[in-house]
């Protein structure tokens, strides 16, 4: 099973075997970055819009994140969109964003749009980040930024609202 700590201001996932850990609410809408970075010639990922129990990649989607996979390199969405060949440097620091909109999921790395894909597949799930099997993976400013969501307060007057007791 994994291990997951903080080390150095990273959340650091090692295992013996593939793993993963997730957010406490599932999200719909969002924009999810985070820096990422691999110890070894490894394969993790950041799963997206999945509900347990099962493998996350089968109920909702995986955006790849490794150095050693030519069907699915770092940025593609797993069995949905493939990048063109983007290895993730072992030892570097790489940045990754997401954005989950509707049926439109979009990855970047580095600031290179990596995959852009629409898919009714799911719409809602939690956020997951995997620990890779037989190797270390860091994650580090991690920022979720909720999306669509409409104002408390339209600006103008109290409708929406009601006075307590």
């Amino acid at each position: 099973n994994a291990m997951w700590n903080v080390s150095g201001g990273s959340l650091v996932g090692q295992s013996g075997s593939a793993s993963y850990i997730r957010t406490s609410s599932a999200f719909s809408d969002f924009l999810f970055r985070c820096e990422f970075r691999l110890a070894t010639d490894v394969d993790s990922g950041i799963y997206v819009r999945f509900e347990p129990p099962g493998e996350p990649f089968l109920k909702g989607y995986e955006i790849q994140i490794n150095n050693n996979d030519a069907e699915f390199p770092t940025g593609s969405i797993r069995n949905q969109g493939k990048s063109a060949k983007y290895d993730a440097l072992v030892g570097l620091w790489h940045r990754v964003e997401i954005q989950a909109l509707g049926d439109r999921l979009t990855v970047s790395v580095d600031g290179i749009r990596t995959a852009d894909v629409r898919d009714t597949k799911s719409k809602v799930g939690y956020i997951g980040l995997a620990a890779p099997a037989g190797g270390k993976a860091e994650f580090k400013n991690v920022k979720l930024k909720p999306l669509g969501g409409r104002s408390l307060f339209n600006g103008r007057d109290r409708s929406g609202w009601r006075v307590g007791a």
